[in-house]
């Protein structure tokens, strides 16, 4: 949800700033896709910040939940679908180049997503090797 809604405020925030000639109604939906972005961001960062150092802590305490399935799994899984989001972020780019659509606000929004997927990638392979200093 963090991960989800920081996307998609820095794309409002682009849509704010860099503006598309094209686009006349962007207005009222960038602003209300804006309120509820910050509202998840208000209600999930802190919520996921304190488990995860909870989970650090507890890691830290007993390095034998490092090896649970479950988490493994999930790490597992994370990894995936950063991978996957990152690989369909250059692909877009790519396409865009190909069919001339590339532009600056394209572009910002790219890195955003390649950014975000990138920072979760890093994260949770630096968890899977068991060299989380987080706290």
């Amino acid at each position: 949800m963090t991960a989800w809604h920081l996307v998609a405020l820095l794309h409002s925030l682009i849509d704010h700033w860099v503006h598309d000639p094209l686009d006349a109604d962007q207005g009222r939906y960038a602003l209300s896709s804006t309120r509820w972005s910050i509202a998840a961001l208000i209600v999930f960062t802190p919520t996921f910040l304190i488990l995860n150092r909870r989970v650090v802590r507890a890691t830290k305490a007993d390095p034998g939940k490092r090896r649970s399935g479950v988490r493994k799994w999930f790490g597992y899984v994370t990894l995936f679908l950063a991978s996957l989001s990152l690989l369909g972020d250059l692909m877009a780019v790519i396409y865009a180049l190909l069919s001339g659509d590339l532009s600056v606000r394209f572009i910002l929004k790219a890195l955003v997503v390649a950014g975000v997927a990138g920072a979760i990638f890093f994260y949770f392979r630096q968890e899977d090797d068991g060299r989380s200093d987080a706290a």
